[in-house]
């Protein structure tokens, strides 16, 4: 009879071999993942008595110098461990409830571009966040961008407990999107951009931009349903390309604006920016690349386009415009020479050039 018979006068029993063997494996996958992970202390508070993480994840550092990839293997066989159910085999935290890894902002560098997103995967697959600690209580998802904020709900004990205790709970905010710098793109540029995605932003920025030239909201947004309204589908993803305002309008190589000027009036055949590009490129053109154009059937059309040919289509198209939307016609002037400061500010470099719509 052993000593605990002799105590509690019945039989022991012995130890599950299958249990102790669990509890081995257990402790053998605790230990390796020290070498990768170390317990996240985020939820100490000096002026409580106790302080408990509610937030539903455990929190993991990873080491100085440790592998990721290596760490997850790792953490991967613990959690399929976990999935075998077996009881009392304990392996410390990576338990029922999520993980949270806190990474540092050098680690995604280490990897290549196909071990990131497998390693992306299979924290997705595990319910595993990787973060960057911005500040103590506050971190960023290495994947998603969405940002983590802790906070301490405090409680007092019960009437004959004077200590005082916290939950730390997590909130999560979305991301920001960053949005578009629009500065570099003609407004006709806005026009296409929102008949391809009819997103709002480009037809507020197009309303603001006119009522910067002196337009009434009335007025802008009139012009801007007039220019989708006459928007040709063979110009849209020229027109929405974000690098429009930087490629050149005409190919010399091929005939330019083969119609009559009233032809393009009668089918109100441009945007306001096009036409002002189609006349400011034809200037440059004339001025400063005139010898491409000797001999060259396209010498006459562009030098009727300049203010040297007497720039009829600039002249007319405005006038046009201005009547059909019912708009005086010194504003659509105003708004034709904002557009003019777009191209020499962004295509042409110009010094001096103040940005019409800031």
């Amino acid at each position: 009879m052993n000593i605990l018979e002799k105590l509690f006068g019945k039989k022991t029993e012995k130890p599950d071999p299958q249990e102790e063997a669990f509890r081995e494996r257990a402790h053998a996958l605790n230990e390796r993942r020290r070498e990768f992970f170390a317990e996240y202390d985020a939820f100490e508070d000096d002026s409580l008595d106790e302080c408990r993480n509610e937030t539903g994840f455990n929190w993991w550092l990873l080491k100085e110098g440790a592998d990721l990839n290596e760490g997850l293997k790792v953490m991967k066989e613990i959690l399929d461990f976990r999935k075998e159910g077996v009881r009392g085999a304990w392996i410390g935290g990576f338990i029922e409830s999520g993980n949270m890894i806190i990474i540092t902002s050098g680690v995604k560098e280490k990897y290549t571009e196909e071990e990131w997103k497998e390693i992306c995967s299979f924290c997705s697959d595990q319910e595993i966040r990787l973060v960057y600690a911005l500040e103590p209580s506050k971190f960023e998802n290495a994947v998603t961008a969405e940002i983590y904020k802790l906070h301490i709900v405090t409680y007092p004990g019960m009437a004959d407990d004077a200590a005082t205790y916290g939950d730390v709970r997590m909130k999560t905010e979305m991301p920001q999107e960053e949005k578009e710098d629009l500065s570099d793109r003609m407004t006709g540029s806005l026009v296409a951009a929102y008949k391809k995605t009819h997103d709002k932003t480009y037809s507020e920025e197009y309303v603001r931009r006119l009522m910067k030239t002196g337009f009434s909201e009335p007025q802008a947004n009139n012009m801007f349903l007039f220019e989708l309204m006459i928007l040709k589908s063979v110009s849209v993803n020229a027109l929405a390309d974000k690098d429009y305002i930087y490629r050149p309008y005409y190919d010399l190589s091929h005939p330019v604006l083969t119609a009559g000027d009233d032809w393009y009036i009668e089918h109100q055949y441009f945007l306001i920016s096009e036409l002002v590009k189609l006349w400011d490129e034809a200037e440059y053109i004339w001025q400063n690349e005139r010898s491409r154009l000797e001999d060259n059937p396209n010498r006459q059309r562009i030098f009727e386009i300049t203010r040297y040919g007497g720039g009829n289509l600039f002249v007319s198209y405005l006038t046009m415009a201005a009547e059909k939307t019912g708009t005086d016609p010194e504003l659509i002037r105003k708004y034709s020479m904002a557009e003019q400061d777009l191209l020499y500010i962004y295509r042409w470099k110009t010094p001096g050039i103040t940005h019409p719509y800031k």
